[in-house]
C-alpha cells in the first residue's frame, strides 16, 4: 500500500519473476554456503572402492548446478530490468541516484529512522533508498563478485578474451597478447622454485 493525496490504494511492485529470481537466488546461496562449506572442509573418508560411493562428486556437481542456476538467474534478471515494470530496475539505478540530491534526502531520512533519530518514516512505494543501496551494493556487487571469483582464471580469461575479441576487428590481435602476456605472469607466478 502507498498513500497519495492522504488516501491508501494498493500498488502492484514486486512482480511474479522478481518473487521467482528471489527464491531461486536465496536457494541458490544456501546450497553454495553448505556445499562450499563441505568442499572447504570435506568431511571423512569413506571405506570401500570408489566406485560404490560418489559422495564428494555429487557435493561438488550440487555446488557447480547451484552457481550456474545462480549465474543463469542473475542473467535473467538482468533481462527483467528491461522487460518488467519500474520497481524491477530499482537496485540497478543506484549508480545514477548517486547524484540526486532527493534520494540522498531519502537515504538520510531513512537511516535516522531505522537508527531511531526519527519517529516516522516516509512511506515507499518499493525499496527506499537505504534498501536500494543495500541490495545494489551487497546484493548484486555481491553476487557479482561470488560469480567472478567462483570461476577459475582460465574460465575468466577465456569469457574476457574471446568476448573482445568477437567485438571489433581490431581486437582479436590485442586480445591475443593480452592472452599470452596474462600466460606468461600466472606461469611466473604458479612457479615452486626454492
Amino acid at each position: 500500500m502507498s498513500t497519495q493525496h492522504g488516501k491508501l490504494f494498493p500498488v502492484y511492485v514486486w512482480e511474479v519473476p522478481v518473487r521467482i529470481w528471489h527464491w531461486v537466488m536465496a536457494g541458490a546461496m544456501v546450497v553454495l554456503a553448505v556445499t562450499g562449506y563441505l568442499i572447504g572442509t570435506p568431511p571423512p573418508s569413506i571405506g570401500g572402492e570408489g566406485y560404490d560411493h560418489f559422495m564428494f562428486g555429487y557435493i561438488r556437481f550440487a555446488h557447480f548446478a547451484a552457481a550456474y542456476l545462480f549465474a543463469v538467474t542473475l542473467l535473467l534478471r538482468i533481462l527483467w530490468v528491461f522487460v518488467g515494470n519500474r520497481f524491477a530496475r530499482e537496485i540497478f539505478l543506484v549508480p545514477l541516484k548517486l547524484f540526486s540530491a532527493e534520494w540522498w534526502g531519502g537515504l538520510i531520512s531513512q537511516t535516522k529512522y531505522y537508527l531511531f533519530l526519527k519517529r516516522e518514516a516516509r512511506p515507499w512505494q518499493g525499496h527506499n533508498p537505504l534498501a536500494m543501496a543495500a541490495m545494489f551494493f551487497m546484493y548484486l556487487l555481491g553476487t557479482l563478485f561470488m560469480i567472478v571469483t567462483g570461476m577459475d582464471e582460465e574460465e575468466v580469461r577465456r569469457i574476457v578474451f574471446e568476448s573482445l575479441s568477437n567485438s571489433s576487428p581490431g581486437f582479436p590481435l590485442m586480445t591475443d597478447l593480452l592472452r599470452r602476456a596474462s600466460s606468461v605472469i600466472i606461469r611466473r607466478d604458479h612457479r615452486t622454485d626454492p
